[in-house]
């Protein structure tokens, strides 16, 4: 099937399948961490506490095709579900990890999409915070969505990816245990995030007239692939917020 006729096609399907991976729609599991921390001698455990992302975090850059997908509070359930379900012990509550997404970029064509999500999180006891950081996580489905993999897909590989780092280190930080490696997926700067993903995407084309017509109407054929936020995102006070016992 031609690909832009296949983007007309799930616009049409929308309304009646809301929440599927071809419109954008997450799905929380149980991710595999780092058998270095898994296979220590866990003595504290880690509670998932606050998971909230800022006012505005979801931006989509979309090109030739419809904008649907942005990043939103079903995506952070999703992202809560999957760092509970990936934790050892998650009911007890020696230690609690809190995140919040500051940014999770889309740009997309009818046949590729891109994702970049800026992070923070912190893990903490009753002693105050004793670790957090700020990194990146990036994706390029490359020349095949619609074909092999959704953009709901795309968007659940980064939201495991950032649930994978944050469990692990928290667990890490909590047991006085060396940091792990960056998980797959996720960088320590922006550069490196980055250097993984498009700066510029096309759309597919059939060659038709009223296609090509369609096409401009939704932001042409190709585009730049703006991914990174246009204004620098200031740091988090994790203490203020955990005093105030509230993310935003």
């Amino acid at each position: 099937m031609n690909r832009f006729i296949a983007s007309l096609l799930i616009a049409a399907i929308i309304p009646l399948f809301g929440a599927c991976g071809m419109t954008g729609g997450t799905t929380a599991r149980k991710v595999r961490l780092n058998p270095a921390i898994t296979g220590s001698s866990l003595n504290k455990s880690v509670a998932v506490g606050m998971v909230s992302a800022c006012p505005g975090a979801g931006v989509n850059h979309a090109i030739g095709t419809y904008n649907i997908g942005k990043f939103g509070e079903s995506d952070v359930s999703t992202l809560r579900h999957t760092l509970e379900l990936s934790l050892p012990n998650p009911d007890r509550t020696d230690f609690s990890v809190h995140v919040i997404v500051q940014h999770f970029a889309l740009a997309f064509t009818n046949n590729r999409g891109a994702n970049l999500a800026i992070v923070d999180w912190c893990v903490a006891d009753d002693k105050g915070v004793r670790g957090s950081e700020r990194f990146y996580a990036a994706y390029d489905t490359g020349d095949k969505l619609l074909g092999i993999e959704t953009m709901g897909m795309a968007k659940s590989r980064v939201i495991h990816a950032i649930a994978k780092r944050i469990d692990e280190r928290a667990l890490a930080i909590a047991n006085s245990l060396p940091l792990p490696p960056a998980p797959s997926l996720t960088f320590d700067d922006p550069a490196s995030a980055n250097h993984t993903l498009p700066t510029h995407m096309e759309a597919a084309s059939n060659g038709l007239a009223l296609a090509a017509l369609q096409q401009t109407m939704l932001g042409g054929l190709s585009g730049v692939a703006e991914m990174m936020p246009s204004a620098p995102i200031p740091p988090t006070d994790w203490t203020a917020l955990l005093v105030a016992g509230k993310a935003p």
